[in-house]
């Protein structure tokens, strides 16, 4: 399967480093952003709109696209709406494919482990990956 075509089910991984004294590490899972998705953000209509109804949007295409993230708050459109602009906007690029995501720590061994099982689930469930680590997570936590 190609990894360029954006299907219903591609999910991936994506990270935002800590800058210091700016703002933490952020970790999610997403769908990338249709073409036709993203151009629409790039027109000079969009720009010109209100600060507020910018971010409005931006937060409402976020929500649409992100399966899960490390955040210990939920992931809402309101908690987005509330993330400081360097990451909602470092975010929105990455997830319309417009810069690529940061590298992410090394993994432990027990990460990618979890990892490993949590695609291994996707794939007997044919799910995305994104759905199967929530539910996965949640099967854990219930077990307790």
């Amino acid at each position: 399967m190609s990894k360029n075509v954006i299907t219903d089910t591609t999910v991936r991984e994506g990270y935002v480093a800590e800058i210091e004294r700016l703002h933490e590490a952020i970790g999610f899972r997403y769908s990338p952003m249709l073409p036709e998705h993203v151009e629409y953000f790039t027109r000079d209509e969009f720009r010109a709109k209100k600060p507020e109804e910018v971010v409005a949007m931006m937060a409402a295409a976020l929500h649409k696209q992100i399966a899960s993230w490390t955040e210990e708050e939920s992931l809402s459109m309101a908690n987005l709406r509330r993330l400081p602009w360097k990451i909602l906007n470092r975010l929105f690029n990455v997830v319309a494919g417009l810069v690529p995501s940061d590298k992410p720590p090394k993994q432990s061994p027990e990460e990618s482990d979890e990892y490993g099982r949590t695609l291994l689930e996707a794939a007997n469930q044919g799910l995305p990956a994104g759905i199967a680590a929530d539910q996965l997570e949640r099967k854990n936590s219930d077990a307790g």
